[in-house]
């Protein structure tokens, strides 16, 4: 199940993306983590997607856009997606481009050291 740690205001929020996630459940993380009261402005997501297999259909990434809009009203600086198959891989990049109409800042990587890495220069 997908799932969120916040673990200081300095360091990104890991968000751990499972093959069975479905787009309400994403959603409904989302809204509970843009609602969190330590949820700081400025502060960078890490969404590791590495076991996630994309099966979502394209439309489905519109079911996630309001969380996410949300998410930017809260004052997400950016967030930086890792998935290694290539559906999932393909189906990130979409929602990258979804994430940028939003107003956030998103990238993605095949592995998640780069992703960190990116976060990193992102928050400096």
């Amino acid at each position: 199940m997908v799932s969120y740690v916040i673990h200081s205001s300095t360091s990104p929020i890991q968000i751990q993306v499972d093959p069975a996630d479905t787009p309400a459940e994403v959603s409904v993380l989302m809204l509970e983590l843009a609602s969190d009261p330590e949820l700081a402005p400025g502060m960078r997501l890490l969404v590791d997607a590495r076991a996630w297999n994309g099966q979502w259909q394209p439309r489905q990434l519109d079911d996630v856009l309001p969380a996410f809009r949300q998410l930017a009203r809260s004052k997400v600086e950016a967030i930086a997606i890792a998935a290694e198959e290539d559906v999932a891989y393909g189906m990130s990049r979409m929602l990258a481009v979804y994430l940028e109409t939003a107003g956030l800042t998103a990238a993605v990587f095949r592995a998640l050291p780069e992703a960190e890495r990116w976060l990193d220069e992102v928050g400096s």
